[in-house]
């Protein structure tokens, strides 16, 4: 065999092994690891929903997001709540709350890394918009 056929044929060769171990899912990260960190009703059938996201590695805090919406089961609540855009994403679900008037308050201990000032939720197939004030208490 001659010397440029051995060449060509071992960058092929390691061509091959470069593209397998770059597309292969082996190290890389999984989808997020969500659990129910809270659940409190707030009254007219909706639940106040924190959501534990663990997206692993000492590089990547864990966030805490918070939703509203209809009763949800829990061995389903990362699917369902897929669909759903948080009103808080926090480093934190240490929190307290108060409902009146139509409007819920909440009050986060911890970094806000993002906010909104109204919650959308489904209730009974229709998409709603409560009010929502937001507090925060810095840790």
């Amino acid at each position: 065999m001659r010397k440029s056929t051995v060449i060509s044929a071992a960058i092929i060769a390691g061509l091959i092994v470069f593209a397998a171990l770059y597309f292969s899912p082996v190290g890389k990260p999984t989808a997020p690891n969500v659990t129910i960190a809270a659940v409190q009703p707030i009254g007219n059938d909706l639940y106040l929903y924190v959501t534990q996201i663990n997206n692993g590695g000492a590089t990547v805090p864990m966030t805490y997001r918070y939703y509203i919406g209809e009763e949800i089961d829990p061995r389903s609540i990362d699917i369902q709540l897929s669909h759903e855009e948080p009103f808080i994403v926090s480093n934190s679900d240490r929190f307290t709350w108060g409902y009146a008037m139509g409007e819920v308050t909440i009050n986060v201990t911890g970094r806000l890394y993002d906010f909104k000032s109204s919650a959308s939720y489904l209730k009974k197939g229709i998409r709603n918009q409560m009010p929502v004030r937001v507090l925060n208490t810095p840790q």
